[in-house]
């Protein structure tokens, strides 16, 4: 499948900052860093690593941002390789030798690092008006790095300490120890320090300024402001008209939505001139995560209590200076339009911005995905098993039918899918259906992109997962999971499928509306199944759901080479208890021939 991209098709001739491509698109401009670049490690983060990408050939394909260079090349991004799992878990990457490399990494789901990564990139278009976002711009992202790419880092490493890391990465890999690392590259805070070394009363002013910014101007709390998440570039000197100093806030793995009625009064302390109000009621917001940030008062108290009595006098000072060399900008860009049309006026609109940024990968969606049911006696109880699963899980919130017909139509096409595409899933039938059939079926409904498990928590997605094995506590079984779920989500690493479902809904709603009934869980259930398990349906899903006369059976079994046992599996969760904590009402599942 060929990846398709949000905005930008052509950039020839347009000029623009980091992330801004000149005569190429993103992937090949991208590429093509990478493809003329050395790389040195930076630093460790707590789930991954950070490598510089040098650029050393001639024309970067990225171009400054900054109104001071503008159109000037970029010559070094960062790379944040991140430790991706289907769980959050603490490992240490090391070398095929066994050396351990880096000693400890916290993994994150794919779910958790998209969602950091669409908050800064929602950032970064919300606050470039005047070329100044107030986070770094990502350039790039990729839910796995390409194993040419990671060889032709290892190939063109600085140093070994750098070749060390990046080699630990691809053994890491290469063994299934993680699913993946996942790649974010962004512009490099150059000349930038972290507050806590570089802290003065000066720069806390201007860490206030950014954190009242960054909620005014976005919706965003932050979360996790402590002085190693707050950069100063101590010598920059157009930020604020006349004084010396520059803030950028980086890491939003725990920024939070501000809720619409607490943004109204951070609003309004800020036209007030009521600052510390204002930061006073940012700092009582949770993080993400569900902390609050009263429970970490050595990391965050600076900036929500005990204020110096000019404090607002001193940040509303930033506030008019900002605002002073905003409109020098504005008179600077105006003036170099005149004389060069390819310039923009600013503030920036965003036709501008889709023209010269995007960082997020989409995908090509599948319409009919080729395949047909093979065992459909065992698909039925296996969809029928799922179809109460995901009515258990989504008990939690108000669901509306249509959306849980729609969640079960992606697992069923995601079920389908990865059926034909792994043959061991098919090998499995006669040995140990409990660990191939339910495990797999788990996964397909795991990739499903609106579906979300009653508790956030991965323990218990995994508990959940674990649970549907009759023997999940040997180390053989947890393997065997461990290595399916890799194999799945490598699988959609590129593909997202996207189904009939909405048309199938339609189909059963209506169906069951022509019977006299209203429509509820319990009466469509039967219905969608027949269609899911249909063999044809997901070859033609046109020719079976657009004839109104026409009505779907269920599949019959006699054709098929149906492999099932003859025994019944059936799993008890009452009778598991794999982390200390039971799953209330957790469906069991029974499968025979």
């Amino acid at each position: 499948m060929k990846n398709r991209r949000y905005t930008k098709k052509g950039l020839i001739n347009k000029i623009g900052g980091t992330g801004i491509m000149l005569d190429a698109n993103d992937r090949v401009a991208y590429n093509t860093f990478i493809n003329n670049s050395t790389f040195q490690f930076l630093t460790k983060g707590a789930s991954g690593v950070s490598i510089l990408a040098k650029f050393q050939g001639e024309g970067s394909p990225y171009r400054n941002l900054d109104e001071s260079d503008y159109g000037g090349e970029v010559r070094t991004i960062l790379i944040k390789l991140i430790a991706q799992n289907m769980t959050h878990s603490l490992i240490r990457v090391y070398d095929g030798a066994d050396k351990t490399v880096i000693p400890q990494v916290r993994t994150e789901t794919k779910s958790s690092i998209v969602s950091e990564l669409n908050i800064q990139t929602d950032i970064a278009l919300k606050t470039m008006n005047y070329l100044e976002p107030i986070c770094p711009v990502p350039v790039w992202y990729e839910n796995s790095i390409s194993r040419e790419h990671l060889e032709q880092m290892i190939i063109n490493s600085e140093d070994g300490k750098t070749s060390d890391v990046l080699n630990a990465i691809k053994n890491n890999i290469d063994n299934k120890n993680v699913l993946s690392f996942s790649v974010i590259a962004m512009e490099f805070a150059d000349n930038y320090k972290t507050l806590s070394s570089v802290y003065n009363l000066d720069y806390f002013y201007m860490a206030a300024y950014i954190i009242l910014k960054l909620a005014i101007d976005t919706g965003y709390a932050h979360g996790d402001y402590h002085t190693s998440n707050i950069m100063i570039h101590p010598t920059k000197t157009n930020y604020f008209k006349g004084k010396t100093g520059a803030p950028l806030l980086i890491d939003f793995g725990y920024a939070s939505k501000i809720k619409p009625d607490i943004l109204t009064n951070i609003k309004q302390f800020v036209n007030n001139k009521q600052y510390t109000d204002a930061l006073k009621l940012i700092g009582t917001i949770p993080r993400s995560d569900g902390d609050s940030l009263s429970e970490y008062p050595s990391y965050y108290e600076y900036l929500y209590d005990n204020f110096e009595p000019d404090a607002n006098e001193k940040i509303d000072e930033l506030f008019r200076l900002r605002d002073e060399a905003i409109q020098d900008t504005i008179i600077k860009f105006g003036e170099m339009h005149d004389e060069n049309a390819s310039i923009p006026l600013l503030p920036l609109s965003n036709n501008a911005k889709n023209k010269i940024y995007s960082a997020t990968t989409v995908h090509n969606t599948i319409i009919t995905i080729n395949y047909y049911v093979t065992q459909a006696k065992i698909t039925a109880k296996i969809f029928d098993w799922i179809y109460e699963v995901i009515i258990f899980e989504t008990k939690r919130t108000p669901t509306s039918l249509e959306v849980i017909l729609d969640i079960f139509g992606q697992f069923c096409y995601n079920y389908i899918y990865i059926e034909h595409k792994l043959p061991e899933l098919q090998q499995h039938y006669n040995n140990d259906t409990s660990l191939t059939i339910q495990i797999y079926a788990l996964a397909a409904l795991n990739v499903v992109n609106n579906f979300r498990w009653r508790e956030q928590n991965e323990d218990y997605k995994f508990h959940y997962i674990m649970s549907t094995h009759t023997n999940p506590r040997s180390s053989e079984s947890v393997k065997k999971l461990e290595e399916a779920f890799i194999d799945v989500y490598r699988l959609f690493e590129n593909i997202e499928i996207k189904s009939y479902a909405n048309l199938a809904t339609e189909y059963t709603i209506n169906r069951i509306r022509s019977k006299g009934e209203e429509p509820n869980p319990t009466n469509v259930k039967p219905e969608i199944i027949k269609i899911y398990t249909n063999k044809n349906f997901y070859k033609e899903p046109m020719s079976l759901l657009c004839d109104s006369g026409t009505e779907i059976s269920a599949q019959d079994d006699t054709a098929q080479d149906d492999t099932a046992q003859d025994d019944a599996v059936q799993y008890d969760a009452a009778q598991d208890d794999i982390f200390g904590s039971r799953v209330p009402g957790l469906p069991s599942c029974t499968i025979s021939g």
